[in-house]
């Protein structure tokens, strides 16, 4: 761009490399726009070596910005000089301010995971700009902006930015972010000084303390001789959540003295991967909520379409109905996420995404069941279904569950509600993944009481074979088309089914070669779990053609020789 005169400048908000920063109204293509601007006037007081230096960082950081593309990267729309020379450069603007006011000018509050997400961000940044062979030298939280309601972080601010390949010994950078390498005469800036900038940040964040704020009154020199010496922030500061302590040894390593030992950008996005926090990325205010489709204990569900990518998408959106009151919770729920993220099978509802909406609940966005639930379709329409649809239906909702099960987790809140359908009603899809728990893991959480098995009950936990015996009670309404103990009143159902009670199989529809379906329900309603099929075995049962059983009876008692018969001639179709 070159004209200026579209450009209604507003309140000043910062300072910036060789300039100050003000909120502005930019009328571009006849819209307005909310935009920064930084401008850099020629200082008359500056010698001409200075003017020469301020003007090649100036052009470098606009050449810089124009061929960075990155989410986590500040966008520079244009550049323009006016009549006088003084330049402006046009950003877009950071709603939420800088990092640093946020963490140190405000009483808002800021969940642990937030903190995190911010930091995976930031790093997500750096690791865009090392891997263009670029380094910032001058990293600190002046210089992250946030936008989105504070759920998007982005790297600003890059006149010092220098290319990896020229050589870096100028003395550039903020005194309490700077590697104490570049202390030493011909210190050369490398990718390493960068992480220990992110180091110090990565405090910082954690603690809400100014790094080094105990030295405010020395000279910035007397602080990097200390910074040289060894001085560190109180790490304790930053291990201020229950588990937050995984990261201790992160920003340690981060701010090591010795290069060497400082991890690697990418080395830090790994540790954010491993540390399996899961980040809500989604702008709440992109989602627009449609009708309420469905309301459980722990949830709501609503047709909502999200704008993505430039466009409009129908989604589930699943909202919490509590809002996250504490660390523990939110960390319970986000692991959940986390494994829900890892769910990529033809019978797993897909999650797309995960928000936070402004009152701070949890919003999910999963792909959206065009036809409905399970139970819906079997309880409230007059669709006619027949036996091999039912088969179908519950030969996916097996294979479902034998993909939950080879990543080591239980679903615990198997029922009809839980399961969608797509694609015409032919595509079943195990969906409301709330209760989802690795196997190993165990808490009070007992499952919709209708479906849970007795052992449930009695001990709260929840295995394998806790999900068989709710697959044979689905099983039974998909077959019988009517709701389990429809008949008993909710209260005592618990008890019932302690006691040995059952839906009732001879009350299945008789199907032509449909002998061998009671004897799969009645093993998965076993009263133990042993005596339950495993659900391996309830795939091959499944598998066979109905008519096999009527060919060859014994089959239904023999499930291991089953198992090494390619079901390639006899699978459903």
């Amino acid at each position: 761009m070159d004209n200026v005169s579209n450009i209604k400048l507003g309140k000043r908000i910062g300072c910036g490399s060789y300039g100050v920063v003000h909120k502005a109204i930019w009328q571009a293509n006849d819209q307005l726009k909310k935009i920064a601007v930084k401008i850099i006037q020629e200082n008359n007081e500056d010698s001409e070596t200075e003017i020469i230096n301020k003007k090649k960082n100036i052009l470098n950081e606009i050449r810089n910005l124009q061929q960075f593309n990155h989410r986590n990267i500040v966008t520079l729309y244009g550049a323009a000089k006016d009549p006088d020379n003084t330049i402006y450069m046009i950003f877009e603007l950071a709603d939420c301010g800088s990092l640093y006011n946020f963490l140190h000018c405000s009483a808002n509050d800021v969940s642990y995971v937030d903190k995190i997400n911010w930091m995976a961000q930031c790093a997500k940044g750096i690791d865009y700009l090392h891997s263009n062979n670029t380094i910032h030298r001058d990293l600190k939280t002046q210089n992250l902006l946030l936008f989105d309601k504070y759920r998007r972080l982005k790297i600003g601010d890059f006149g010092t930015v220098k290319q990896l390949t020229t050589i870096n010994t100028e003395f550039i950078g903020t005194i309490r972010y700077m590697a104490p390498e570049l202390v030493i005469a011909n210190g050369k800036y490398t990718e390493k000084c960068d992480v220990f900038s992110f180091g110090i940040i990565f405090w910082e964040v954690m603690s809400r303390k100014k790094p080094f704020e105990d030295l405010k009154d020395m000279h910035p020199l007397a602080i990097q001789k200390k910074i040289l010496e060894g001085l560190r922030p109180n790490i304790n500061d930053a291990i201020t959540y229950e588990g937050s302590d995984c990261f201790k040894r992160t920003i340690e390593e981060c701010w090591a003295e010795d290069p060497g030992i400082r991890p690697s950008i990418k080395e830090l996005i790994g540790v954010f991967k491993i540390n399996r926090i899961v980040y809500c990325n989604v702008n709440y205010d992109d989602i627009e909520l449609g009708k309420m489709v469905a309301s459980g204990k722990y949830n709501e569900v609503y047709k909502a379409t999200w704008y993505t990518e430039g466009q409009y998408k129908d989604v589930a959106a699943h909202i919490n109905r509590s809002c996250i009151p504490d660390f523990k919770y939110e960390q319970s729920t986000l692991s959940i996420i986390y494994y829900l993220k890892n769910l990529k099978h033809e019978n797993i509802a897909t999650l797309y995404d995960v928000s936070k909406t402004h009152d701070n609940r949890i919003c999910l966005l999963f792909e959206l069941a065009d036809c409905g639930s399970l139970y819906n379709c079997l309880h409230h329409t007059e669709i006619k279904i027949s036996y091999i649809v039912k088969l179908n239906w519950m030969l996916q909702f097996v294979k479902g569950m034998e993909h939950l099960l080879s990543i080591g987790i239980s679903h615990r809140d198997l029922k009809s509600k839980n399961l969608m359908l797509f694609d015409e009603y032919r595509t079943l899809k195990i969906g409301e993944f709330i209760a989802v728990k690795p196997l190993h893991l165990s808490d009070t959480f007992i499952g919709p009481v209708h479906y849970t098995a007795p052992e449930v009950y009695e001990t709260h936990e929840h295995t394998e074979k806790s999900d068989v015996f709710s697959f044979g009670i689905i099983f039974w309404e998909v077959m019988c088309r009517r709701k389990p103990f429809h008949d008993i009143n909710p209260s005592d159902i618990s008890k019932f089914i302690i006691s040995g009670g059952r839906p009732n199989v001879d009350a299945l529809p008789i199907y032509e070669d449909s002998d061998h379906i009671k004897y799969i329900i009645n093993k998965c309603f076993a009263r133990y779990p042993e005596n339950r099929p495993t659900i391996n075995k309830l795939s091959v049962q499944l598998h066979f053609d109905p008519k096999v059983f009527t060919i060859f009876p014994d089959l239904v008692n023999r499930i291991e020789p089953l198992a090494n018969i390619c079901d390639a001639d006899f699978s459903l179709q």
